[in-house]
């Protein structure tokens, strides 16, 4: 990625909430949200639980991502459903 140390929690005010942000830094924020979901599990944890908690057969099924960011999950999991 980019070598930022992501083993300690930020507390301050979520970029993505600002009412303007900065185009660089929301993109660079998006980039982030998807390293961190694909290399520690965060798609694949929605997914598993999608699994557990769909029964077999379901024909029709609506998810609501709220926060979704950039709608990456909302994507993965609407392949995952076809």
């Amino acid at each position: 990625m980019n070598g930022r140390d992501f083993s300690r929690r930020h507390d301050g005010p979520e970029l993505m909430d600002v009412e303007e942000p900065p185009p660089e830094a929301y993109s660079r924020t998006l980039a982030e949200l998807d390293f961190i979901n694909r290399t520690l599990g965060g798609y694949g944890a929605t997914l598993a639980a999608l699994e557990a908690l769909v029964p077999p057969g379901l024909k029709r099924l609506r998810v609501l991502d709220v926060g979704c960011a950039d709608g990456a999950a909302a994507v993965l999991i609407q392949d995952w459903a076809r």
